[in-house]
């Protein structure tokens, strides 16, 4: 390797780059988290690992439909988390929650889901 100096931007390029940037930035309607909300965020993705097993009586998540297992776990929670009200929240879950399930158990479940949800989504605000 040479010794030479490291490439930069010469005060020229600069204020090329300076001339195209204009600051407006897209809105990528993301949810910017804070520590509080990622903590919270955690919570609910290990209470549903364990919630689901329960709900299906099995002790392994491999043991689960394809759609109940880590990945669609993870993906529900994503959708929970970006639903716009209990509401959108609840019939996330009814449509996720396939098979043979207690409904009063199915019942429970979802209601906690949707609190715990709806509390990272408060904890996301309150970064803003």
């Amino acid at each position: 390797m040479g010794g030479g100096k490291r490439a930069s931007l010469s005060e020229k390029d600069e204020e090329e780059h300076a001339k195209h940037d204009d600051g407006i930035k897209m809105d990528q309607h993301e949810i910017k988290f804070n520590y509080q909300s990622q903590k919270l965020q955690t919570d609910l993705e290990m209470w549903f690992v364990d919630a689901v097993l329960d709900l299906y009586a099995k002790g392994e998540l491999d043991e689960l439909e394809e759609p109940l297992q880590a990945e669609g776990q993870a993906e529900t929670i994503q959708k929970l988390i970006a639903a716009h009200d209990a509401t959108a929240m609840q019939s996330t879950l009814s449509n996720w929650l396939v098979g043979d399930v207690d409904a009063s158990k199915k019942e429970s479940f979802i209601k906690t889901a949707v609190s715990m949800a709806e509390q990272v989504q408060a904890a996301a605000k309150n970064e803003s």
